[in-house]
């Protein structure tokens, strides 16, 4: 942006009504993020869980598969009669 970006410090961009001009931008620290990922509950490298949330790509992607299935026999089937 040939320097006339701003660091963002909301989701509002500074024209916004109600921006506050007194907000600082967050320091970028891959450590404080980490530690308040894990304060927050998320598990890094070397952490087993047994939560839904480990399954749901995998889930999500037989569910789909699955209903494709059922989908194009039910299509086929149609077309037969």
């Amino acid at each position: 942006m040939n320097g006339t970006g701003r660091l963002g410090v909301t989701g509002c961009p500074s024209i916004s009504f109600g921006f506050d001009e007194s907000l600082e931008p967050h320091e970028y620290s891959i450590d404080l993020a980490k530690a308040e990922m894990e304060a927050a509950g998320f598990c890094y490298a070397n952490c087993t869980t047994t939560e839904l949330s480990s399954l749901s790509l995998p889930l999500i992607i037989c569910l789909t598969t699955f209903t494709t299935c059922i989908i194009l026999l039910t299509n086929k089937k149609r077309k037969k009669k």
